[in-house]
């Protein structure tokens, strides 16, 4: 569902689950730009950068290529608006006790750990335990902070809340979605027509033995057989829509029964074999059916709008340096988003 409640309140500020660690303060790095006296490095902003990229990888070419252009400034600016945060909780006098600390990093190293150790985690990510507890400081601060100055915020009416889904109910629609699975041949480097063939023989063999076994767990299979990080979960991609992803796999994966394993797909990433496993019609919801999260999404877009104001004038008032041009604007001296450096 394409809904007007995708809310990030104001630059990043819900990063409470964050998988890597910062740098602030570690003098070996590249200083990037500097914020009331506070030096955001080269290594953040890379760490920051390597993630959005990654999420690039499913879209077409062009369009990835003109978001990775703006990608270095918009990280930049989210890391300057996140130590604005940071600056503005302190100076508040906001308090984050090691007992919250330690609760909401065992939260998080659960979540990221996947299964595994937290201790495994953290070496193969290459940061240490403290490292990530100071992150997780952090966002707790922001998010004392967003609390306290956004809780008299009064919740919408009744009536204000049938007027805005009146006014807003192509947001609310909600698009044919699938729930599916995949066993995925990757081709990413291979350039050899007979390699080439040799995997989307290895795709259609795999196909057959499904088919005449109709018995065996597609998902076993798939972590058993298939390339890439979606192994893990046994090729289980969740819920999408029309568009979310490869077009040829979207489009193959739309036309299968639920249930059935389709004929084998290939798209610029490599070959697939998908399996259906739920299908939900497209449909419009009814006001009481979804008033919970019209009035939520009410209130947080009037949280947002209060922490948009405070951030402008922080940043008004806030000395931010610039210490290295961005390739982008060849030598430029501007800060990200027409912020200059006093």
């Amino acid at each position: 569902m394409n809904s007007v409640f995708s809310f990030q309140l104001v630059l990043s500020i819900c990063w409470l689950f964050l998988c890597s660690s910062s740098c602030w303060g570690q003098q070996e790095d590249r200083p990037v730009v500097r914020v009331d006296g506070v030096t955001i490095y080269q290594s953040d902003v890379g760490r920051e950068l390597g993630a959005f990229l990654d999420r690039l990888r499913g879209f077409p070419p062009d369009q990835a290529k003109a978001m990775s252009q703006q990608a270095e400034k918009q990280v930049i600016e989210d890391l300057i608006g996140k130590l604005l945060l940071v600056n503005a909780a302190r100076s508040r006098g906001i308090q984050i006790t090691d007992a919250e600390i330690d609760q909401r990093l065992a939260v998080v190293v659960k979540s990221i750990a996947d299964g595994g150790s937290p201790e495994s985690f953290l070496k193969e990510a290459g940061i240490s335990k403290a490292e990530l507890a100071e992150d997780v400081r952090r966002n707790l601060l922001i998010q004392k902070l967003v609390e306290d100055i956004t809780k008299n915020v009064d919740p919408p009416t009744d009536a204000q809340i049938a007027g805005f889904y009146e006014e807003n109910k192509v947001q609310f629609y909600r698009e044919e979605t699938i729930e599916c699975r995949h066993i995925f041949f990757d081709l990413e480097g291979i350039q050899d027509e007979k390699q080439i063939d040799d995997k989307r023989r290895q795709a259609e063999a795999l196909r057959t033995m499904l088919l005449e076994n109709p018995g065996l767990d597609f998902g076993r299979i798939s972590k058993e057989k298939s390339d890439g990080p979606t192994a893990e979960n046994g090729g289980y991609l969740g819920f999408m829509r029309r568009g979310d992803f490869l077009p040829e796999f979207t489009d193959a994966a739309f036309a299968q029964q639920v249930g059935k394993i389709g004929n084998v797909v290939r798209t610029r990433m490599g070959y697939h074999l998908i399996k259906v496993e739920s299908r939900s019609p497209a449909r419009q919801p009814e006001l009481l059916e979804i008033k919970d999260q019209v009035r939520d999404g009410m209130l947080q877009m009037k949280r947002a709008e209060i922490m948009r104001k405070n951030v402008d004038e922080w940043r008004r008032v806030a000395k931010i340096e610039l210490l290295i041009p961005l390739e982008a604007e060849e030598k430029s001296t501007q800060v990200p988003n027409g912020s200059n450096a006093k």
